[in-house]
């Protein structure tokens, strides 16, 4: 069953209802088209939660870790049942972590911890956008206990609320949980044209000793042509090579991310996506590590008012395509009138991660209101034939 979003004419151009609320059935079934003619045909495509903000699906126990809004205005880590309405909020009024933002939650292969990151508690509210999980300014990267009752903090960044700001965003675990990769701002940037910064990749150790979670041996990679901009996706399934984005291309801006493959044995690069222009964003093995998911601007023309807010203009859908960067495949069409999915306004499909079976993928989607500004977001599930 494919469902699709309508906005009712008495509250169009007033109110973007709620894609839960306001999913109308479909008979038929999906197909993702890509420009070689070849296709990955989707099942269904289902909201679950009208909140999302990053994911990652356990693969040890079948839970789903996102982020929610809460009324105080800041995100919190929660788990989820994907296939019932069970839920937990984990980091909700604990008093062993700073209750400012707190997302990009990523499972432990155990299933026993997450690993996320968690705004500074000194941070003025005046800063609290910069912090949101995913733009992490004065972030720290801290792990818990499953059940949310113990936390530690695993790597702190100096506090700084100038353009030399720090953070961490989207740690990611080894198939092992040997290693722990994340992506970390290290300072201001030289570039007129925008202050993203300088980024890295960071990539440590990971060990448990007397039930004591720690990093060691952190090294700082910066593959490419220029350190503007990475953002960490996640390991194959040998745990010998790792996915991520970024503007490597002296001249590229962020708004033009590819998807790149890196090897940790030789530092050799793969680029899966070459758009120079587009944004590639959220790669993600599939269990099998055959195929690969993520989410592209590609066949939207894009003009960025401001490349600091490009949240403010960013359309995006969710792609496939095989492990070697063949047959890229386009799964959604979330911003196309004509497709039942058609949310009636502009779309970002984010983060996303794949089902232990291999078969679904569930997405964090974002959409807009009447005044342009991201204020709805969905947990939404694809079921792919």
């Amino acid at each position: 069953m494919i469902r699709r979003t309508v906005v009712h004419p008495s509250v169009r151009g007033a109110l973007v209802v709620s894609l839960m609320t306001l999913f109308v059935a479909c008979a038929s079934c999906a197909a993702g088209t890509s420009p070689d003619g070849s296709v990955f045909k989707v099942r269904s495509i289902q909201n679950i939660r009208d909140y999302a903000k990053s994911v990652d699906w356990s693969q040890a126990n079948g839970l789903i870790a996102s982020a929610k809004l809460g009324d105080d205005g800041y995100f919190d880590v929660m788990v989820l049942d994907p296939d019932s309405d069970w839920e937990q909020c984990l980091t909700c009024n604990k008093s062993g972590i700073p209750q400012k933002h707190i997302g990009n939650p990523c499972w432990h292969p155990s299933g026993e911890y997450i690993v996320f990151t968690a705004e500074k508690a000194d941070v003025p509210d005046m800063y609290d956008y910069f912090a949101i999980p995913g733009k992490g300014l004065n972030n720290d990267l801290y792990i818990m206990t499953s059940d949310g009752s113990t936390f530690w903090k695993l790597h702190e960044v100096d506090y700084s609320v100038d353009e030399s700001a720090k953070g961490v965003i989207h740690p990611q675990f080894s198939h092992d949980g040997s290693m722990l990769l994340w992506a970390e701002r290290l300072g201001a940037d030289t570039d007129e044209r925008h202050n993203f910064g300088e980024w890295a990749l960071k990539l440590s150790d990971f060990a448990i000793a007397d039930g004591e979670p720690y990093v060691s041996n952190i090294r700082t990679i910066q593959p490419g042509g220029q350190a503007q901009f990475y953002e960490t996706h996640a390991f194959s399934p040998d745990d010998a090579k790792v996915l991520f984005c970024g503007n490597l291309i002296s001249g590229q801006l962020p708004t033009g991310m590819d998807i790149y493959e890196y090897s940790i044995a030789d530092g050799t690069l793969r680029q899966l996506t070459v758009t120079y222009d587009d944004w590639d964003e959220h790669a993600h093995y599939s269990p099998d590590g055959t195929v690969i998911a993520w989410m592209s601007s590609t066949g939207f023309y894009i003009e960025y008012d401001d490349i600091d807010r490009w949240a403010d203009d960013l359309i995006t859908e969710l792609w496939i395509m095989n492990a070697d960067g063949s047959e890229k495949t386009r799964l959604t069409h979330f911003n196309d009138p004509g497709y039942p999915e058609h949310t009636g306004t502009r779309t970002i499909v984010s983060d996303s991660s794949w089902s232990p079976e291999g078969d679904r993928l569930i997405m964090a989607v974002t959409y807009e209101d009447n005044r342009g500004r991201l204020r709805y977001r969905e947990l939404v599930m694809i079921e792919l034939q």
